[in-house]
């Protein structure tokens, strides 16, 4: 059965909390490179997935249906309260397709305060699986759709009809299930996080990336509110193009940042200052829980000694 297959030493509750506790911090480029490494034991001639799941990176995602936020979000404040939160969820096709499906739902503060959480505020919001918000969306539709990943998506909806609980899957089958609807929904999270930066939001909005009943139904944050580029539109030559900004930075400047940590330091988290922090092991993680813990190298040293490696250490490479 699924919920035995193991994946370096986690089973498969195990593994799925591993990847979304860390799309949930802010790590979601560490994941996609962890799962890509894992998913090479699975891809390729007579394996369950194909090659391309290799060489796909979230560049090759386009975010079709960005230019009609603006629009639909004025429609539905005219309704109610203001629209404060967006989540882009992937969900099982109604027609059964095998193509991504994708939901975007709208939030206001009626159902979390969106508009004035930065990430710890709305990590405070998730419960376990769900969060607080969950069910408690103003409006749903079609708005956001995801083009370039057919094929891969294709293959892990084949992979899903076998690998239920009445079916007869070999465990390679299940491995290449997990890794590979995982890597996808990776990969739509970073997509997602990159158009939003490089287009920018209508406003200041809470940015979620979810599903709805769509393994490996992961649930994560990918840009609070408050560090949200707002998208201006001015005129050059007579043209309308859109540019994102944002206060204090924009987004390249938040690209260069990241690079240049990259390269002074390869094995920090993207995006992060210089911490460490290991998850409590139980099987429900609080947001107060998930919060980051500053330590010293020595103290680093000392726990390495004395504590086994935690489930996301495992995922970062530290042993």
């Amino acid at each position: 059965m699924l919920a035995d297959v193991t994946i370096d030493g986690m089973v498969e509750g195990e593994f799925r909390r591993a990847i979304e506790t860390l799309l949930r911090e802010g790590n979601a480029a560490h994941a996609a490179k962890w799962l890509k490494s894992r998913l090479e034991s699975v891809c390729g001639d007579g394996l369950p997935l194909p090659a391309r799941f290799l060489t796909t990176t979230p560049a090759d995602l386009t975010i079709i249906g960005w230019s009609e936020l603006a629009d639909r979000i004025e429609r539905l404040d005219a309704l109610g309260s203001p629209v404060t939160a967006i989540s882009i969820d992937l969900a099982p096709d109604p027609s059964g397709r095998t193509m991504p499906h994708i939901e975007t739902r709208f939030y206001t503060d009626d159902s979390w305060a969106f508009s004035h959480c930065d990430r710890a505020g709305l990590l405070m919001g998730y419960e376990g699986w769900a969060s607080r918000w969950t069910g408690r969306f103003a409006h749903v539709d079609n708005t956001i759709g995801i083009e370039g990943i057919d094929d891969l998506y294709g293959a892990v909806v084949l992979l899903d009809q076998i690998c239920r609980p009445a079916g007869t899957a070999s465990d390679l089958q299940h491995r290449a299930y997990m890794l590979g609807a995982s890597y996808i929904a990776v990969l739509v999270h970073l997509a997602v996080r990159d158009t939003a930066l490089e287009r920018g939001l209508p406003r200041r909005l809470a940015v979620l990336v979810g599903s709805n009943e769509s393994y490996p139904f992961f649930d994560a944050p990918v840009i609070p509110a408050t560090e949200a580029l707002i998208c201006e539109t001015p005129v050059v030559d007579g043209t309308e193009t859109p540019r994102a900004f944002a206060s204090p930075e924009s987004a390249e400047d938040y690209r260069g940042v990241t690079e240049l940590r990259e390269l002074t330091h390869p094995d920090a988290d993207p995006g992060q200052e210089a911490e460490a922090w290991s998850p409590p092991q139980e099987s429900h993680l609080s947001g107060t829980q998930l919060r980051k813990r500053i330590v010293t190298d020595q103290s680093i040293a000392e726990l390495e000694n004395t504590r086994k490696p935690s489930l996301l250490q495992r995922i970062l490479g530290r042993k």
